[in-house]
């Protein structure tokens, strides 16, 4: 009997052991598959990729893929128009559903997290050649207005009707496929959508914003555990990468729309101003500058044409320019009315306000640097600082950044400059496009550059109250191409470079000694100083062509070679290499731009030592490269490898490792292939090794942008 008691015993025993593993089992399976069903509607840019077989992507599926990092989510996919979708999420038959607005009816019936995915505007809009947008608001009364049926936009566009007493016609409808398709079509005059939903290939300008709000990845009411679940990771993203969602929207969503039809009050203003006055700095290149014919050019011409061809008035109205020797004396002549605008203007409001004048967008943005002689420690050793008498923009960065610093005033920038190589003032403030006009000159060479770390923005100024010229002058700065101002820059490379004779006698004081001490020899001498000229004006060239940085081939260089060779076949042997840095922004906002400049400036070093035997490599931008060589061996795909180890082994004193992405062409990998074709197929390529490396290391995308044409309101 005692044996018996003890068997039961032990059986107990081991029935309660197992019952208090079973938990634990459940757990490891959860832990190992966890199915989530995700309620899926295509969205441009937003949720992309409508079956399991479609590539997805957007910033709702990105936000999707990095929850799952921390719940270990597995996603099952339900596909759907928004209506039906919610409607799932109501019921319980989809578990999350992104993209979602939080309003009192809907937390009645489904879950929000702690954190929202993000926030987004809602906007009327109409299309871009529509009459409405010279009208303005109030064109809208007793219009046609569609929008999403039972979406929170459509409650904001009743509300909005309501206060304003507008009496717009609201057509509603249960998506937004059918809802384009009718407004495209004429049988609704404007349409409400959210302004991360809308693209410039679209079209469409927004007339009015109707509201704003939050949206979010919301959880079906009866699953409590996952909303636990995320928002224990929502907690956990947000400490650790504070501006993701941010860095998402940046991505998906970095443009918006802005009209180039001018509205009533300004065509009005330019029917009665068939000339538009454009103040400037007389020998300021790149900016501006007269030639010898006495036209102005530069930057700021190029830009002023480009602003006037996109917004078409040049029929009405043009640009005329009016030289001034300073800032002050410019911005005096704008408010006695003998020029419309002037520029350039620092974006500073607090500055602008005291000078009475409105500042337009920003037209140039510029890291600033400080010149000196010798070493630069700290500011303790600056014991007086040079400004340019009169430019207010100089004057008032270098009491900002140096306020315990003496300023000294000069009339031009060479006086400063020569102040500080006498030994008169310690250092000048000067932007990063206009160091090279000067410090390429031979008078200067012992001048120290060094990067202060701080920008300065470049607007035009109109007289204050003259807001129809502003809107003007804001619509074209807005549609100027990205970077317009950087890459207009490499026209005025070579011109910039002043080199006269005082240059001269400087870097070659061997030959100006024997000039001036052998009277008799003077055809002999006269003979070195023409060999010593044309020898400066190549060496001029070639630093027109290289980039100061990296001791590359420059952007110059490289338009030149395609110009010449564009339309022509390349050769068997010929090898096309583009390249480009991964991860320099974010090293950028990590560890600060010296970090950065290591990068690219390891990177030229690895392609210059591998590829340089063989052809000629080019920085065509700021981490972009091209090569272009010349070698029987590299269509074994060795020099390519060789490259890539290089790339690999390098390892810097502010960076660990270099990261290049490398796309490839062959001149013999088609018949009749041409230089141009053979820089778009190693372009194609870069950007899928591209795509690969950050889907492979979970890093930011910064440039991935789909263009599908329906937009879903959320």
């Amino acid at each position: 009997m005692k044996k018996l008691r003890t068997g039961i015993s032990a059986i107990l025993l081991v029935l309660l052991s197992l019952c208090r593993c079973i938990p634990v089992l459940a757990d490891q399976v959860t832990d190992t598959k966890n199915v989530v069903k995700v309620g899926y509607v295509e969205i441009s840019n937003m949720m992309e990729g409508m079956s399991d077989d479609a590539e997805k992507s957007g910033l709702a599926y990105d936000y999707l893929q990095q929850v799952s990092y921390y719940t270990n989510w597995e996603y099952e996919y339900v596909y759907g128009d928004w209506d039906t979708i919610l409607e799932k999420l109501y019921s319980g038959e989809i578990d999350v559903m992104a993209a979602v607005s939080k309003t009192d009816e809907r937390k009645g019936k489904i879950l929000f997290p702690d954190y929202a995915m993000g926030a987004e505007n809602y906007y009327i809009y109409v299309k871009e050649d529509d009459e409405l947008l010279s009208e303005g608001v109030n064109g809208l009364k007793g219009r046609s207005v569609s929008v999403n049926r039972n979406s929170i936009m459509e409650s904001m566009l009743r509300e909005w009707n309501d206060n304003g007493d507008y009496q717009i016609k609201v057509r509603t409808y249960p998506g937004s496929e059918r809802r384009y398709e009718d407004f495209f079509n004429g049988v609704s005059d404007a349409t409400v959508e959210a302004d991360n939903a809308v693209l410039p290939e679209n079209h469409l300008i927004p007339m009015t914003r109707i509201g704003s709000s939050e949206y979010y990845l919301a959880v079906a009411e009866q699953r409590t555990d996952l909303l636990r679940q995320l928002n224990e990771a929502l907690d956990k993203i947000a400490s650790t990468n504070p501006n993701y969602t941010k860095k998402l929207l940046d991505t998906y969503f970095p443009d918006g729309n802005v009209s180039t039809t001018l509205r009533e009050d300004e065509q009005r203003w330019l029917v009665g101003h068939p000339e538009i006055r454009i103040g400037y700095l007389h020998d300021y290149l790149p900016f501006s500058k007269e030639d010898e014919n006495g036209d102005v050019n530069g930057i700021l011409i190029d830009m002023m044409k480009q602003i006037e061809e996109s917004l078409y008035f040049g029929e009405t109205s043009k640009f005329t320019y009016v030289g001034f020797d300073s800032s002050e004396e410019m911005l005096q002549a704008l408010q006695d009315g003998e020029i419309d605008a002037a520029f350039p203007v620092e974006n500073n409001v607090s500055l602008a306000d005291r000078q009475q004048i409105y500042l337009t967008a920003e037209l140039i943005n510029t890291t600033m640097n400080l010149i000196c002689k010798g070493e630069y420690r700290d500011e303790s050793q600056l014991k007086g600082i040079a400004v340019q008498r009169g430019n207010d923009i100089q004057d008032a960065l270098t009491q900002k950044l140096f306020p315990d610093v003496p300023i000294r005033y000069y009339d031009s920038f060479e006086e400063q400059l020569e102040a500080v190589r006498d030994g008169r003032v310690d250092a000048v403030v000067i932007s990063d496009f206009r160091k090279d006009v000067y410090l390429n000159r031979g008078r200067y060479k012992g001048l120290t550059m060094v990067r202060l770390g701080e920008e300065s923005s470049r607007c035009l100024a109109v007289k204050k109250g003259n807001d129809e010229l502003l809107s003007i002058l804001n619509r074209g700065i807005t549609n100027l191409p990205l970077d317009y101002a950087v890459i207009d820059t490499y026209r005025y490379a070579g011109t910039a470079l002043n080199y006269n004779f005082e240059d001269y006698i400087l870097e070659h004081p061997f030959e100006i000694t024997i000039l001036g001490t052998i009277l008799v020899a003077a055809i002999t001498a006269m003979i070195v100083y023409i060999i010593g000229l044309h020898s400066k004006r190549r060496m001029l060239d070639e630093m027109a062509h290289k980039d100061s940085m990296t001791g590359l081939l420059n952007r110059r260089a490289y338009d030149e070679y395609t110009d010449l060779h564009d339309d022509t076949n390349g050769e068997s042997d010929l090898m096309i290499l583009a390249m480009d840095l991964n991860g320099l922004k974010q090293v950028n906002d990590t560890r600060g731009h010296e970090a950065g400049d290591e990068l690219i400036i390891g990177a030229a070093q690895c392609m210059k030592s591998v590829l340089g035997r063989y052809g000629k490599v080019y920085r065509i931008g700021g981490d972009e490269f091209v090569a272009v060589v010349h070698q029987d061996k590299v269509h074994d795909g060795s020099l390519l490898q060789e490259l890539r180890r290089t790339f690999s082994g390098w390892k810097g004193s502010k960076c660990e490792a270099l990261y290049v992405a490398v796309g490839y062409c062959y001149g013999n990998e088609r018949e009749d292939l041409t230089i141009k074709e053979m820089v778009r197929i190693a372009d194609c390529r870069l950007y899928e090794e591209k795509r690969k490396f950050y889907e492979r290391t979970g890093r930011d995308r910064r440039h991935h942008r789909a263009t599908e044409e329906n937009k879903q309101e959320k």
